[in-house]
């Protein structure tokens, strides 16, 4: 999306503030060719979202040298400011700590992090990353890093693939910083392809604690990969867990239950649909044969021997609706649930961006668990 005028405006401004240390109104006023007063309200805008200090008459930078190149990466002057504030409450609040183990997948937000936790000189933390900037913000800080290997998936600056996945499996952490495409209570936390969220759930459940780390504009939004859900734990108040399944064969199917004529074709007894299938309904404890024969779609029709009826009861007695077409989801590896925390904020809306989404997940996830939910303009 292209800058507005004022927003690109304000991008010069910011970036002339950083080169020259120091402006003035008047000179930013001649080199714009507008107004004193629509200088004031920019460097008022700009200082309001923690980039700039205004002086009698001028600005000056707030960040340190080491947070200068902020200025240069992609997207607005608001989610910049964001990026900046949550990895400052992430270090103010002291959440990485001496003798950590981490895990750091890759995204701006993330290399950023890195950058501190490089400035705080942590040198008993372990990092065990994806990434090639974290690992190179990392590098001269004195902390451990390993870098997981794989393949180089150069535009985004990230490995990925077998070498990657075996890595990250071999390794418990004490938390785990995620970046995220999208994020809703709903459904849960979407990266914006497959590869980024089999990395992701990999480092979720290989961890002890999760810390989401959510732009707002974010929240509400569901996009790409579905890569892990929410799960609320009843009977236990105010607990709300982080939950990945299977990391290896996920499946997902649907099973017509039709009634069938009697003289239909039964599969072979080695059919690997049929001993896929039954395999799996032993595991979850249905003791009744059930024949599928598989559709296109990834459907499947049941063809039980003793048609319909067998089929229904025993998938009834499983607490499945079987009045019409239905979503199974088997998974060959244990459900995983983790503590976490979402930490955002609410303080670099752009004028006329929608604020709905965020307050409607904001107050959701208030409701059911406030004390994971962080909203550092709060």
């Amino acid at each position: 999306m292209e800058k507005s005028s004022s927003e690109a405006r304000r991008y010069v401004i910011l970036k002339e503030i950083y080169k020259k240390k120091a402006v003035s109104n008047e000179d930013l006023r001649d080199k714009f060719g507008v107004s004193l007063v629509t200088i004031r309200k920019d460097l008022s805008e700009l200082e309001s979202i923690g980039l700039v200090n205004r002086t009698f008459g001028g600005a000056i930078p707030i960040l340190t040298d080491k947070d200068e190149d902020i200025i240069a990466y992609e997207g607005s002057i608001e989610e910049r400011s964001e990026r900046i504030a949550i990895t400052k409450y992430i270090i103010e609040k002291k959440i990485v700590k001496e003798g950590d183990i981490l895990f750091m997948d890759g995204g701006i937000i993330i290399n950023m992090l890195a950058r501190r936790l490089s400035d705080k000189r942590l040198r008993h933390i372990t990092v065990i990353t994806n990434a090639i900037n974290v690992a190179n913000e990392l590098g001269t800080s004195g902390a451990k890093v390993i870098l997981t290997g794989g393949d180089l998936r150069s535009t985004q600056g990230i490995l990925s693939g077998n070498l990657s996945n075996q890595t990250i499996d071999q390794y418990s952490v004490d938390i785990a910083f995620i970046d995220v495409d999208g994020l809703s209570l709903s459904s849960g936390l979407w990266a914006n392809d497959e590869v980024a969220a089999q990395i992701k759930k990999r480092m979720i459940k290989g961890a002890k604690e999760v810390v989401i780390m959510a732009g707002h504009s974010k929240l509400g939004h569901e996009v790409g990969q579905l890569f892990a859900t929410f799960h609320f734990e009843e009977g236990k108040e105010n607990t709300l867990k982080l939950m990945v399944g299977d990391l290896k064969n996920e499946k997902i199917i649907k099973i017509d239950l039709l009634d069938l004529p009697i003289d239909y074709e039964r599969p072979k007894e080695n059919d690997p649909i049929q001993n896929w299938f039954k395999n799996t309904l032993k595991e979850k404890g249905w003791t009744e044969p059930i024949w599928v024969k598989e559709k296109s779609g990834g459907r499947f029709e049941i063809i039980d021997g003793k048609r319909r009826y067998l089929a229904a009861q025993s998938l009834t007695r499983a607490g499945i609706n079987t009045l019409s077409s239905i979503p199974i989801k088997f998974e060959q590896e244990p459900l995983v649930k983790r503590n976490f925390k979402i930490i955002t904020s609410s303080n670099y809306f752009k004028p006329q961006e929608d604020k709905r989404y965020f307050l409607n997940e904001k107050r959701r996830f208030k409701e059911v668990a406030s004390s994971i939910f962080v909203d550092i303009a709060d």
